[in-house]
C-alpha cells in the first residue's frame, strides 16, 4: 500500500483586512478609500508569470456597508495615478508585480455597467508576478494618494452613491529562490481487517517525512499543503481518496500530523520549523494509517496519490 507524493507548486499570500471610510449620507456622491494589503509581502523573485502572490478580499459590507452593492463603473489606473487603462492587469510601482480586481469571479476592466453589476460576495484584489522577475519595493501610487481602482457604487437600500478608491500599500521583498521538497513512496505494512473493527478506526501507522531543503532566508512564513483534485471537504480530515488501482473496499489511507490529528487536505499548514533568519533544510514529520470508511471491508490493496505544494509569504 503506497502513498506517492509529487513535488512543489507555489500558492499565494492572502490578506483579510481592509480599511473603509464612509461619509454620512447627504444625497450627494460620497467618497471612500480602502488600502489593500498594507503589510510586508515576501515573494520568490522567480515566480512565474501569472502567479498570484497576494490576495485581498473586499466584502460588500466593506465596500458599501451593506450585504449587497451595485457597481455602476470601474476605472483602473496603472501604477496608481497614471492614465487609465482598459487592460484587466495593470502594473504597480514594484517592478515585476502587477495587479487586478476580481468581481464575481471575473477580472474587471475600465467600463461603465448598464445594468449595474450586483455583488453579494467579496471582490478580490490580486497581486501577480508578470514574469520579468519580482523586485523589492514599496506599493504606492505614482501620484500621492492616487488609487489603482475607482469604483462607482450604489447602495440599494437607500440609494447612496459612492466613489470607492482602492489603493495598494505595503512593501514587497524579493527573495532569491524557493525551497525544494522531496519524499519517497510510503509503504504501509499488511494488516488484518480485525484491526479495523469499526468505521473511523485506524491501524498500520507508518511514519514518514517531507524533506524541505535549501530554503532561503527572508520569508515571513513557509507553508505546505497536500492535495487531491477529487477530495471532498465532507471527508474526515486527512482521509485520501483511493486511486483506480486499489482493489480493497471500505478502507482508505489517512494522513496525520506529528500530533496525530488528521491533516486537512487542500489547505496550507505552517512549517513551524522554518527560520526567517537563517533558512535551511527541514524535515516535516507525518504519518500514514489505514482508515476504515465502510461498513464492510473487502481485502486487497490500497493506493493513493497526493500532490505536495509549498507556499511563501
Amino acid at each position: 500500500m503506497t502513498t506517492n507524493c509529487q513535488s512543489a507548486t507555489l500558492s499565494p499570500t492572502r490578506w483579510g483586512v481592509a480599511i473603509l471610510l464612509l461619509l454620512p449620507v447627504t444625497g450627494e456622491t460620497q467618497a471612500a478609500t480602502i488600502n489593500a494589503f498594507g503589510q510586508a509581502i515576501s515573494v520568490p523573485s522567480t515566480a512565474p508569470a501569472g502567479t498570484v502572490i497576494a490576495r485581498q478580499a473586499i466584502s460588500p459590507n466593506e465596500a458599501c456597508a451593506s450585504d449587497r452593492c451595485e457597481i455602476t463603473s470601474v476605472a483602473q489606473f496603472p501604477r496608481g495615478g497614471e492614465t487609465g487603462s482598459t487592460d484587466p492587469i495593470i502594473p504597480t510601482t514594484v517592478p515585476g508585480v502587477s495587479a487586478r480586481l476580481i468581481i464575481n469571479g471575473t477580472p474587471a476592466t475600465t467600463t461603465n455597467y448598464s445594468p449595474p453589476v450586483v455583488i453579494t460576495r467579496s471582490m478580490e484584489v490580486q497581486l501577480l508576478a508578470d514574469g520579468s522577475g519580482v523586485h523589492s519595493g514599496k506599493l504606492g501610487g505614482a501620484a500621492s494618494g492616487q488609487e489603482y481602482f475607482l469604483l462607482g457604487i450604489t447602495r440599494p437600500y437607500d440609494g447612496l452613491k459612492l466613489n470607492l478608491g482602492i489603493n495598494l500599500r505595503g512593501t514587497v521583498t524579493s527573495i532569491p529562490g524557493t525551497c525544494n521538497v522531496s519524499t519517497a513512496p510510503v509503504t504501509l505494512p499488511p494488516v488484518p481487517s480485525s484491526r479495523l473493527p469499526t468505521v473511523g478506526s485506524s491501524s498500520g501507522g507508518t511514519a514518514f517525512t517531507l524533506n524541505v531543503e535549501r530554503c532561503p532566508a527572508g520569508y515571513n512564513r513557509v507553508g505546505y499543503s497536500l492535495s487531491q483534485p477529487n477530495y471532498s471537504p465532507q471527508t474526515p480530515p486527512g482521509v485520501l481518496q483511493p486511486s483506480a488501482s486499489s482493489s480493497a473496499r471500505g478502507v482508505n489511507i489517512q494522513l496525520t500530523d506529528s500530533s496525530g490529528s488528521g491533516l486537512e487536505l487542500n489547505r496550507s499548514h505552517t512549517m513551524t520549523e522554518y527560520s526567517k533568519t537563517t533558512g535551511g533544510s527541514y524535515k516535516v514529520p507525518l504519518r500514514a494509517d489505514y482508515y476504515r470508511t465502510g461498513s464492510r471491508i473487502t481485502p486487497g490493496t490500497v493506493t493513493s496519490d497526493v500532490t505536495v505544494a509549498l507556499d511563501y509569504q
